[in-house]
């Protein structure tokens, strides 16, 4: 399937590697499919503001025209040390390195559970649960809310790793970006953030930080 005419996005390599999200974002709206990100250690990810750049027009130096979206996702990222996969409808986006890192807090396992209910009160919790004690501070919602991040979800997760688990839940959104960044360099802690992709300052759950087991 072809991008959307018109479609340009920023060069990574302009934006430099610790805005991932913000090309990444731009794509997945423009795709209409929900999409998981991972920074590189040492990255805190644009928040509040990442709507201001990636619709900035001034960055965005790349046309996509003429492209299918697996060559656009190649072209993306081509050159980066990002590696993208689809999995399940949901497109996610990780250091190459960390897909076959068994160390990775998204490679921790998550025991099945069902929740129902919004996202920030009963699917978030009920995930973090499932993936162990320790693994989450309690969070503090923020940001502008409305009827795309509130809505009502039921969720079935059989189990498997926490990055099956955020899957899981972006899928049966269908409109939301989760986020995980590693501010310190030493990679002891993660922070999650997840965003409404049709209402960008819909934002709930930053920062949630994650104790590594490394």
């Amino acid at each position: 399937m072809a991008v959307p005419a018109g479609l340009r996005v920023a060069r990574l390599q302009s934006l430099g590697n610790c805005e991932v999200n913000v090309v990444a974002d731009r794509l997945a709206r423009a795709a209409r499919i929900p999409v998981g990100i991972e920074a590189l250690p040492g990255c805190r990810l644009k928040h509040w503001w990442w709507p201001t750049v990636a619709d900035d027009t001034r960055n965005q130096d790349v046309s996509l025209n003429g492209t299918t979206w697996r060559q656009a996702l190649d072209q993306t990222f081509a050159e980066s040390p990002f590696q993208w996969r689809l999995l399940d409808g949901v497109l996610v986006i990780r250091p190459a390195s960390a897909w076959s890192d068994s160390g990775n807090v998204l490679s921790r396992h998550a025991a099945a559970f069902q929740a129902s209910g919004t996202l920030a009160d009963a699917v978030l919790p009920a995930l973090f649960h499932a993936v162990g004690s320790g693994l989450a501070v309690p969070y503090r919602r923020v940001g502008g809310f409305g009827a795309s991040i509130d809505q009502a979800l039921s969720v079935a997760f059989g189990g498997g790793t926490f990055l099956d688990a955020m899957v899981t839940v972006a899928r049966t959104h269908g409109a939301i970006s989760w986020q995980f960044s590693y501010p310190t360099s030493a990679n002891d802690d993660a922070m999650l953030t997840v965003y409404s992709l049709s209402s960008p300052n819909q934002v709930i759950a930053p920062p949630l930080r994650i104790q590594n087991e490394r």
